[in-house]
């Protein structure tokens, strides 16, 4: 091999890492931020999957402490005011419940939402019910 062959090659091979390096760095910085952006996306998802779970069981335990603290001819009205609150934050974490648990899930909000005026006043004490709906919603949200 002469001088000027090594010369030669030396000036291609070079040239090709002039050419090939960066992409390969380019490509590298790209899978690096991807990789990176969706991790950061996981973790929002999962931060903000846990701040809906922790404010509908902050509502739901309110709300079953203003019915369990009142008096019992207050107890519906109390009850009858939170429905629709409840129900809103019912939906909002309704898609962050697994399939497997969602039916589960809302067969529990729907027992909880489901009180009517009649029941109050056909059978005394309903209280004891409400919050035996709102246990059983509280032990299953926790679980989930």
């Amino acid at each position: 091999m002469s001088p000027t062959d090594i010369f030669l090659w030396g000036g291609i091979l070079a040239l090709i890492s002039w050419l090939v390096v960066p992409r390969i760095g380019h490509r590298l910085a790209i899978d690096r931020e991807r990789q990176r952006d969706a991790k950061i996306r996981s973790q929002t998802l999962d931060d903000s999957k846990a701040v809906r779970k922790r404010a509908f069981l902050e509502s739901v335990v309110k709300w079953r402490t203003e019915i369990q603290t009142g008096y019992f001819a207050n107890t519906f009205p109390v009850y009858s005011r939170g429905v629709p609150d409840f129900t809103k934050a019912a939906f909002d974490i309704q898609g962050d419940i697994p399939d497997s648990r969602r039916a589960e899930f809302d067969r529990l909000v729907s027992v909880a939402s489901g009180f009517k005026a009649a029941d109050n006043i056909t059978r005394n004490p309903k209280q004891e019910d409400i919050l035996a709906a709102f246990e059983a919603l509280i032990r299953f949200t926790r679980d989930t």
